[in-house]
């Protein structure tokens, strides 16, 4: 899943930033685990503080553990040579064509598959 979302903001992130970032698929192996839980104790931190005071804090330090970790993660992986390069002049119409493409190459599969059931 985290796979298909880069394949799809990949152009986005290319024409907005001028950068592609060549570890993001590993660095997301290690992270995407603990993004659930983040959201999760950050929420229940949040509904605890208007509830229960004292036991808001619990879920805050879970919360801050939990986003310390992922937060470390991508400071090692930005730190590897070459773990991004820069992609100037990205033509507007070069992103069409990507997702033109992309549309294309995903309707023949959805048709390949359908004729196999």
């Amino acid at each position: 899943m985290t796979l298909s979302a880069q394949v799809i903001a990949l152009p986005i992130i290319v024409y907005n930033f001028g950068r592609l970032s060549l570890i993001a698929p590993l660095a997301n192996l290690f992270v995407a685990f603990a993004i659930p839980p983040a959201m999760m104790f950050g929420f229940l931190a949040v509904i605890s503080s208007l509830v229960f005071g004292g036991l808001s804090l619990i879920f805050g330090y879970i919360t801050w553990g939990i986003l310390s970790y992922i937060i470390k993660i991508i400071e090692l992986m930005a730190s590897v040579p070459y773990a991004s390069v820069d992609i100037s002049d990205i033509g507007l119409w070069l992103v069409i064509s990507y997702y033109v493409l992309l549309t294309l190459v995903l309707y023949r599969h959805h048709l390949l598959a359908k004729d196999k059931s």
